[in-house]
């Protein structure tokens, strides 16, 4: 065998090994007991509000300040999770609450979007 068969095999070799690694360690993630979970002691309904402020220059050099409040809701636990929704609104007067979509948070720390599909329609 050559020495650039060679040197072609091993790189593929290592990217094989890579990917079969990568992908056992995460189709085994070890859930997290609900007591020590973020919010799995926590029943649906609390909440937690924090205050973020940015401060940015401007292009005159100027100091721009802009605070949020984000408040995070728990709206269920089951078997197979928590579903937090995140709100943020500015400060300011005239701001609007966004509200994110809310993500189910797996025992195993993965995360799902849940998407408006899922829900039922009433069959005719």
């Amino acid at each position: 065998m050559t020495t650039a068969c060679r040197d072609i095999r091993l790189p593929c070799r290592l990217l094989v090994v890579a990917v079969l690694t990568m992908g056992s360690s995460a189709s085994f993630a070890e859930d997290i007991p609900r007591e020590q979970h973020l919010w799995g002691r926590f029943a649906p309904g609390s909440w937690t509000r924090i205050r973020m402020t940015l401060e940015t220059i401007g292009k005159n050099g100027q100091k721009i300040l802009r605070s949020e409040l984000v408040t995070t809701r728990l709206q269920k636990i089951d078997q197979h999770g928590v579903t937090p929704q995140r709100e943020t609104v500015g400060v300011e007067k005239n701001d609007v609450p966004k509200k994110q979509k809310p993500l189910i948070l797996n025992w195993d720390g993965t995360t799902i979007p849940i998407l408006e599909s899922f829900h039922a329609v009433p069959a005719d």
